[in-house]
This record gives C-alpha cells, sequence and structure tokens, in this order.
C-alpha cells in the first residue's frame, strides 16, 4: 500500500515538474553525415536528447529539404501506431531496434541518449544499428534537415511546442528560409560530418541561445551513437586484411574475399573488415575496392 502510494506521489511530481518535458522536443539535431565519395548512400542523422522522458517519438520525422528550400521526401519517420495500434510501440525504446535485446535506459534516465536515423549503407558502413532506417537521402551539398514536426500528432501531456520542427540545421549554399536557425552551417566534406557544439540548444529549451542556430555546427569526425549507446565506427586495417602491414596486390585480393567470407561484412572480424574507410586518409585500391563492396552488400 505504501508503495503504491509512494509511485502515486513520484507521478504527480513528475506530472507537475516535467509537463514540457515528457514528449520528444527537448533535443537537438547532433550530426549530420552526407556520406562518403566511395558510399554517397551511406548517411546518417543523429539527434540529442537534453531532459529526461523525451521517448514519446511516435510519428517523428527527420524532413529534408534542398538547397532552395524545396521539401524532399523525409529522410525517415518513426511509425505513428503499432501493429496493435499502440502509439507506445512507436516511441522509445519498443521502437529500436537496436533496443532487442534490452540495455536501453529508462526514459527518465535518458537525457544525454542519442537517436540515430540512418540508411542501411550506413550501417553496414559504421556497424552500428539504427534506432530508425532512413529510407530517404540527405541534399549535398546544399540542404537543410530538420527533426520532429509539432502538428504530426497532439501530445496527451501539455507542451510547449505548438507548431514548426524541433530543431534545424541548413548547410552549405542554403538559400531557403532557414528561420530562427540563421545562416547555413558550412557543408561539409563527404567523409566528414556536421557536429554540433555541446552546448546548443533549441527554442524550447530555456529559450534557445545563438548555439541553437546553424552556427553551432563544425566540421568533424562522424561518430553514429543509437539509443542503447553503441558508436559506429569504422574499423580494421584498410587494404592490408593479413595484418602483415605491407599493402600489395596479394592483400587486394584477400580484402575483396574477406568480404565474401559473410553475409554482411560487420560479421568479421574487426581485424578483416578493411574497406577506408577507416577514414584514416590512406586511399588505396584495397579501399575502394573494399568500400564498392560494403555499398554493394546493402543493394
Amino acid at each position: 500500500m505504501k508503495r503504491a502510494a509512494s509511485l502515486a506521489i513520484v507521478t504527480s511530481v513528475l506530472a507537475v515538474a516535467l509537463p514540457a518535458h515528457a514528449t520528444y522536443h527537448i533535443m537537438v539535431v547532433d550530426e549530420v553525415f552526407p556520406g562518403l565519395e566511395q558510399a554517397p548512400a551511406a548517411q546518417y542523422v543523429m539527434m540529442k536528447m537534453q531532459a529526461p522522458v523525451q521517448t514519446l517519438v511516435f510519428g517523428q520525422p527527420v524532413t529534408a529539404q534542398n538547397g532552395s528550400g524545396e521539401a524532399l521526401a523525409n529522410f525517415g519517420a518513426f511509425c505513428l501506431r503499432g501493429p496493435t495500434g499502440s502509439r507506445n510501440d512507436c516511441s522509445l525504446p519498443k521502437v529500436s531496434p537496436a533496443c532487442a535485446a534490452g540495455g536501453c535506459p529508462d526514459s527518465l534516465m535518458a537525457t544525454g541518449s542519442k537517436i540515430l536515423f540512418a540508411t542501411r549503407w550506413a550501417e553496414g558502413l559504421f556497424c552500428v544499428t539504427a534506432d530508425q532506417v532512413a529510407t530517404g537521402s540527405l541534399p549535398y551539398p546544399d540542404g537543410r534537415v530538420c527533426w520532429g514536426d509539432c502538428a504530426v500528432q497532439p501530445q496527451s501531456i501539455p507542451t510547449e511546442c505548438n507548431s514548426g520542427p524541433v530543431d534545424c540545421v541548413a548547410y552549405g549554399n542554403f538559400t531557403g528560409d532557414n528561420g530562427i536557425y540563421g545562416m547555413p552551417a558550412v557543408s561539409p566534406p563527404l567523409g566528414d560530418a556536421l557536429v554540433g557544439a555541446s552546448l546548443r540548444m533549441n527554442q524550447f529549451n530555456l529559450g534557445g541561445n545563438l548555439l541553437g542556430s546553424s552556427v553551432g555546427f563544425s566540421v568533424g569526425a562522424p561518430t553514429p551513437e543509437n539509443f542503447h549507446g553503441d558508436v559506429g565506427a569504422v574499423t580494421g586495417t584498410a587494404g592490408d586484411p593479413d595484418g602483415t602491414g605491407e599493402i600489395s596486390t596479394d592483400a587486394v585480393d584477400k580484402e575483396v574475399s574477406a568480404l565474401f567470407e559473410a553475409d554482411h561484412r560487420c560479421a568479421l572480424a574487426a581485424n578483416r573488415r578493411g574497406a577506408d574507410a577507416n577514414f584514416d586518409t590512406l586511399i588505396n585500391a584495397a579501399d575502394v575496392i573494399a568500400t564498392i563492396q560494403i555499398v554493394a552488400k546493402q543493394v
């Protein structure tokens, strides 16, 4: 009886203390990866939660616009209702394949957690499971990416999220309307990501600030992370699957052979994956061949 009363008190306190937090809008776009030359379809967008209970993501999209501001197909979107008609099936952690075996944070403990929208090619390149597989593509070198749409569906808990996207970043020579998000960020070179500053906040979080605009982004190394906390990386010694330290014709042949030893390169031991895609800037024939094969595996 006491335990039930305690739970009721906690629930009441949370309802009062977190009315504007119990949704999906106290978060920001944290990274945008447009792909790399050898694998242009390997793209992802990652968001970062900045408050607890931001897991009611059902129906929420990652939208994209081209350089002139014209709307493109959504990069991806969470389902609105599950097979049984429940929205709970379309919210975190249940909606994420990365959480299928458990181990994902409770919604009250999810501050700082990431949400990863990634194409199959990006999953295969970085060997990380997306929280939502992206079916669209990111515009490059100019465009705009946004998280969330406050008009998608009403929330049962009152929020400050009344209209428009939750957070956006424009980049390159974007000439459309970027609203409160200011001037576009620089367009990242292929192979690099747009990375948000750690202190970025959007307009729903403490009123926003300068870092809430596109000014709060810089170019950096891609580090995709899902809600489970798994961080993707392109591992392996590029072009040197036998570990001898010598890049040779024989090594190139072995690199290609290693890729066909499994249905998915991520099933191989890390030191056999190769590709160049370890972003060590040392591009050789084996790197290119391996990356092409990675892409081919995802088609």
